[in-house]
């Protein structure tokens, strides 16, 4: 399931989202199931995508976007997509940023 927070990595580029709203009906009246996605590193850059782009099952495909973490409130380490193993409860992660 698609929820607000989640992070995912885009397939082709390997630059990672959060996804920040879920509208299962569609942005504009399209009818086609979105979510606004924001970048997660640089400018804050958003966008609507469908959900059927988003894959949750973390698998690496030729286009769309896998899913990283289920939640923003862990690390990640920048670079690799791993969530960080020292301490992510105290944030004390070598390497790693907060999303």
């Amino acid at each position: 399931m698609i929820k607000e927070g989640q992070v995912y990595e885009n397939c082709r580029s390997q630059r990672l989202v959060r996804v920040c709203h879920v509208d299962p009906l569609g942005y504009r009246g399209n009818l086609r199931p979105s979510a606004w996605v924001e970048n997660v590193f640089g400018p804050k850059r958003g966008r609507w995508v469908v959900l059927k782009s988003l894959h949750t099952d973390g698998k690496a495909r030729r286009s769309g976007y896998r899913l990283l973490l289920e939640s923003a409130d862990g690390l990640l380490h920048k670079g690799h997509g791993s969530p960080c193993e020292d301490d992510p409860v105290n944030g004390s992660c070598s390497g790693g940023i907060d999303v």
